[in-house]
């Protein structure tokens, strides 16, 4: 029950608990309590202690400090106050509604104050409504004082701002003041992005992440609350992080050894890890092949390596756990050499691959051609002669832009350009659509033939489904091989 009583404002103290950590100046509260008293009693509890005379002892302010403080200044030796009864945790809710209502707490004082009600046993959702805020927003503040004196210091003083506070609370306490100096000196964005360069990617942890990280808060995407729509999936525990590390690094020299695999020698670790496949005898490492334990093509490797009495050796990457298999080239059974005849009949089948390849480019690039002609029809000189200025200005042709066909000397014509020129041909006497459509085509065409591959792209350009391009040179290849001798005398000559 409320009791307005006049208090001597000696016996009043500051409420210890008090969400707003400062008290601004309070000269323009002075004057006016001054010139037309105290309008409104402060709010304050008692201590529940009593001297010998039976009278309260002291009391402390639970709403009111800055009133307070300007009726101290003033001499004011008695005020007016609403003394309530009520708990400590309940002078805090108070307190902290008080300071909301009258004037925006800072950054730090929100804190605290959501700080304090968590201790006292109030969950997230009912701090946010004492607040008016989201969840999202408590728990943010929350994290924020897990941050540290140093961060909280630098964020009460102006070194660093809420946005940077924010940013903070995504990386674990430990690895805070890693970051503190770095976002004295930066955008909030900037620190976004140096935390997160440094972050563990779950995604590409080594380990079964989804089993052993499922319901752990330094998941980001378990924290929706803090961070909101989260996709992102990375640890924010370092130690926890490498802790897994260590133990699949464990799992996996087991299971090595179980397999009767031996380590890569010390001296040749880091060879090992860069082994390919390819033999060169200019580089040691080739000695080694790289060996994936789940590829068909390795298991038959594996097989010929304990037919000829060798074994697969495994290196290790203490600090990633990334592993892999290799073995010495002379542990395994050589192939049989090649013979010509096979030899032979890969080199024909590689050229009837490559003739096929030519010809589907040749296909599609005469149906663009096709659609472009068409096209370029109803387009007036004019247009055409700024299109061929422009394409020789971004692929410089000597031949075509400036100079005669011979490249021996200029021209005044084509030294001023297409548009100059309307209707003419070009340098070398090609036609100016002609020219145009071919410089289209090179650019929208590779080797293998159009580089479009969507259905609504080739669409566009009315082409074919690729497979009907292959087929149909497939059976041109098959069906002229004259055309292959052909080519192979005149690389002979």
């Amino acid at each position: 029950m409320e009791n307005i009583s006049k208090i001597e404002t000696s016996r009043i103290t500051a409420n210890k608990s008090n969400p707003r950590t400062r008290i601004d100046n309070v000269d323009d509260l002075v004057s006016s309590i001054k010139e037309n008293g105290l309008l409104q009693p402060i709010t304050v509890r008692w201590n529940k202690e009593f001297d010998a005379d039976g009278i309260p002892t002291g009391y402390e302010v639970i709403a009111g400090s800055r009133r307070l403080t300007a009726c101290k200044k003033l001499g004011i030796e008695k005020m007016d106050c609403i003394v309530l009864n009520v708990t400590e945790e309940k002078a805090l809710e108070l307190a902290t509604v008080e300071n909301i209502v009258r004037e925006n707490m800072n950054a730090v004082d929100e804190a605290n104050a959501v700080s304090k009600l968590y201790e006292q046993g109030k969950g997230k959702h009912e701090i946010a409504a004492i607040f008016g805020k989201s969840v999202r927003w408590a728990e943010g503040r929350r994290k924020i004082v897990g941050l540290g004196d140093k961060a909280m210091e630098m964020l009460a003083s102006g070194k660093i701002n809420l946005g940077h506070a924010e940013v903070l609370t995504m990386c674990p306490p430990e690895r805070v003041e890693r970051y503190l100096d770095f976002a004295g000196w930066n955008t909030p964005e900037q620190l976004k992005s140096k935390i997160l360069s440094d972050r563990h990617e779950l995604t590409d942890a080594p380990f079964d992440f989804k089993k052993i990280c499922k319901n752990c808060e330094n998941r980001s995407d378990n924290q929706q609350d803090l961070f909101g729509d989260v996709k992102e999936c990375y640890c924010l525990n370092e130690d926890c992080y490498k802790n897994q590390i260590e133990k699949e690094c464990h799992r996996k020299i087991a299971s090595f050894e179980k397999a009767g695999y031996s380590e890569v020698p010390e001296q040749d670790y880091s060879p090992a890890r860069y082994a390919t496949k390819e033999k060169s005898r200019y580089r040691r490492w080739n000695h080694y092949f790289s060996i994936e334990a789940d590829d068909e093509e390795s298991n038959e490797m594996v097989k010929k390596i304990k037919a000829n009495g060798g074994k697969a050796r495994w290196w290790l990457d203490r600090e990633t756990a990334k592993s892999g298999l290799v073995w010495f080239a002379g542990d395994a059974q050589q192939e049989p050499e090649e013979t010509d005849e096979e030899r032979e009949e890969r080199r024909m089948a590689a050229e009837r691959e490559r003739r096929i390849n030519t010809k589907v480019c040749e296909l599609e690039k005469n149906a663009m051609r096709e659609l472009l002609t068409v096209c370029f029809e109803q387009i007036e000189n004019e247009t055409v002669a700024i299109l061929f200025d422009f394409i020789n200005s971004a692929n410089y042709n000597e031949e075509e832009f400036g100079v005669t066909a011979d490249a021996e000397e200029e021209t005044d014509s084509y030294k001023e350009g297409a548009v100059a020129n309307l209707g003419e041909p070009t340098a070398s006497g090609r036609d100016q659509r002609e020219f145009i459509i071919d410089n289209i085509i090179e650019e929208l065409t590779t080797y293998s033939g159009c580089k479009y591959e969507s259905e609504s792209e080739r669409a566009f350009w009315m082409l074919k489904d690729r497979k009907d391009y292959i087929k149909e040179a497939t059976e041109y290849v098959d069906s002229h091989p004259e055309e292959a001798e052909d080519e192979d005398k005149d690389d002979e000559e």
